[in-house]
């Protein structure tokens, strides 16, 4: 729960429902008390795209997941243990929610964006990098130029190697 920019106290994905990125980038950068130097956005029904477009990612399932949603035309349906997922699982392990709620879809949010930092970064991807970008580029809005995306993924690559750190910021579901 964020104070948004212009706004009302609210959820802060309120905010990209109210302004898109850039009132998402003033509520983030007021909330945190840093800038943000760039933006990324990716269209939710193009995520497969890039998923696939990378290859797939390997995920360690951490448990059975089922849900089916008929008014959404949903349907998640995940065995645990290690899988190479292509864009429509992730997308499934990306959105359970489950007994663990909000919270325990952010950590497998998380634990995904590591897993494809991983791919991403991977001595096979790298050289493909800017073919995917291109592939891609319809399903991402960003003001990130393909030249400092690719030096991106190389200092990814580095901060992959030496323990990439994520957190959470405190609060209650």
């Amino acid at each position: 729960r964020v104070k948004i920019p212009g706004y009302r106290w609210d959820k802060i994905n309120h905010a990209y429902a109210e302004g898109g990125h850039e009132l998402s980038r003033k509520a983030v950068e007021a909330l945190l008390g840093i800038p943000m130097d760039y933006f990324v956005t990716i269209d939710f029904g193009a995520f497969h795209k890039i998923v696939d477009a990378v290859g797939g990612v390997d995920i360690d399932v951490e448990k059975r997941m089922y849900y089916a949603d008929p008014y959404d035309n949903l349907v998640i349906d995940i065995q645990p243990g290690l899988q190479h997922m292509d864009g429509k699982k992730a997308i499934q392990y990306v959105r359970y929610r489950g007994t663990d709620g909000d919270m325990g879809r952010i950590e497998r949010q998380q634990k995904f964006i590591k897993a494809m930092l991983k791919q991403v970064t991977s001595a096979a991807v790298i050289p493909r990098l800017p073919s995917i970008i291109s592939e891609i580029s319809s399903a991402v809005k960003t003001d990130i130029s393909t030249g400092n995306m690719v030096n991106l993924a190389k200092v990814l690559n580095e901060a992959q190697k030496k323990g990439l750190v994520t957190d959470t910021i405190p609060g209650k579901p």
